[in-house]
Parts: C-alpha cells; sequence; structure tokens
C-alpha cells in the first residue's frame, strides 16, 4: 500500500506476490522449470565452447540460445497465470448448457475464464515460437546457407535430412520424431492466430434431435454447448511445454555431435 497525492490510500499488487504464487502452484503440481533447466551460464557456456569448435560468431550463437530461452519462459509464464486465473474461473470442470436454439444460448464466463483464456492463447503462441526459434538455431549452427531466410521446423529438418553429414548424426532421428509435434503446435497456433483469435475459451457445439415431436411428426431440435475442463487444458498446454524442452535438448545434443571445423 501507499498513499496518493491526495492522501488516499492506493493498493497494488507485487509482482513477486504473484510468481510466488505460481511457483508453490508448480511444485505442487511437479512440472518442471526450464528457465532453471537452461540457466543462462549453461547456454553461454554451450555457445562459447561450439562457436570456438564451429568457427561460428559467439555473440549470435548466444543470442540463438537466449532467444529460445525467452520463448520457453514465456511459455512457463503463461502456463502459471493460467493456474492463477483458473481458480477464478465459473465453472473449472466445464460445464454443459442445453436450450432450444442458438438464440438461448449464454456466454457463461466471468474475469477468471477470460483471464484464462486470454493466457492459453498466449501459450500456444509462445510455445509456437519456441520451435521457430528451435529453427533458427539449427540453422545458425549447421551454418545453412544459401536458400530462403524465414524457414519453419519442417524446413530445416529436410535441409538437414539432405546432407548425410547431418542426416548420420545420433540425434537427428530425434529431431525428425519431433517433426510430427511441430505439425500439431503449428495448426492450433494457426487456426487461433487466423480463424479464431477470441477469449471466448473452447466450447462445442452440437444440435440434437429430442423425443418430443412437433405437429409434423419430426422432433424438435435442441442446442447443446460443452465447455472444456480447465484441468485438461493446462495439461494439454504442460504436455506441449514440456516438449519444447525435450526438443531443445535433442537440438542441443545433436550441435554436440556436429563435426568440427578445420579452417
Amino acid at each position: 500500500m501507499r498513499k496518493n497525492k491526495n492522501g488516499s490510500i492506493q493498493e497494488f499488487v507485487k509482482i513477486e506476490s504473484i510468481q510466488n504464487h505460481i511457483g508453490q502452484k508448480f511444485r505442487e503440481l511437479g512440472y518442471p522449470i526450464a528457465s532453471i533447466e537452461f540457466d543462462f551460464p549453461i547456454l553461454f557456456k554451450f555457445a562459447r565452447n561450439h562457436s570456438f569448435r564451429l568457427k561460428i560468431d559467439y555473440d549470435l550463437a548466444s543470442k540463438k540460445l537466449s532467444d529460445v530461452w525467452f520463448a520457453i519462459a514465456s511459455v512457463q509464464l503463461s502456463i502459471g497465470y493460467m493456474l492463477v486465473a483458473k481458480d477464478s474461473a465459473k465453472f473449472p470442470r466445464g460445464y454443459k448448457q442445453t436450450t432450444l436454439s442458438h438464440n438461448g444460448l449464454e456466454i457463461d464466463m466471468n474475469i477468471g475464464d477470460l483471464h484464462f483464456w486470454y493466457h492459453h492463447n498466449m501459450a500456444v503462441e509462445c510455445i509456437y515460437r519456441v520451435w521457430e526459434r528451435i529453427t533458427n538455431l539449427l540453422k545458425f549452427y549447421c551454418n545453412i546457407k544459401g536458400i530462403r531466410k524465414r524457414m519453419y521446423y519442417n524446413d530445416i529438418i529436410r535441409e538437414l535430412k539432405k546432407n548425410s553429414i547431418y542426416s548420420k548424426l545420433g540425434n537427428f532421428g530425434k529431431l525428425l520424431e519431433y517433426e510430427k509435434h511441430w505439425v500439431k503446435i503449428a495448426g492450433q497456433r494457426n487456426k487461433l492466430s487466423h480463424e479464431e483469435c477470441r477469449l471466448l475459451g473452447d466450447d462445442k457445439i452440437y444440435i440434437l434431435d429430442s423425443n418430443i415431436l412437433r405437429c409434423d411428426e419430426k422432433p424438435f431440435q435442441h442446442v447443446q454447448t460443452l465447455s472444456p475442463d480447465l484441468f485438461q487444458v493446462i495439461d494439454n498446454i504442460k504436455n506441449k511445454y514440456i516438449r519444447c524442452s525435450e526438443v531443445f535438448k535433442a537440438a542441443l545434443q545433436f550441435i554436440e555431435e556436429l563435426p568440427t571445423v578445420n579452417h
């Protein structure tokens, strides 16, 4: 608390308090903390060792690694705020609503739900960015040139696959295996970004026949909506967050295998 110029008391929330609350939730749920696992001293040491060995610029090598770190840390923060918002959501376990027409549907949400879905959308976007940053990391450390500037994860895998120097390395198989996960997150992100940029969650709407017949002996229809269980939504994002750490680790292991440049 602090006093305004007019002498009234102004309350404010310290970001440290929110972070401590998020940290406690991560510990209770056993969620990994990637920002600690891939700490800056570890990444900068990696950049120093391999920039010298591969004859690449150290500053750029460090930046490519820190770009991935910031993207993963952003996912981590988004999950934390989802956990906080879920506690204030109106129906954290989801709900079912049935009406006779679309006109009768209500948006049954509160401010907790809006915050939850906002941070969910941010988490999906940041997960997508992690994969982009890992693509740039591989492109730089492998010194891939002469192709278009913008590449996605499937593009870099295709380029590496063409060259036996890369495709025969032990950890290339891991990178190849993760390609299917990139396709899924890219599809989900593009749907949110280009088609369904909204804060109304992921409701499912069904048109169903009732047991009551109209005068023409056809059944009355009713509309049913199902909202998702927010615990399951968080778990889905958490699994994608863990996948980000796994593919980052696989990329680092792949770089460690790259042959030393002697010229």
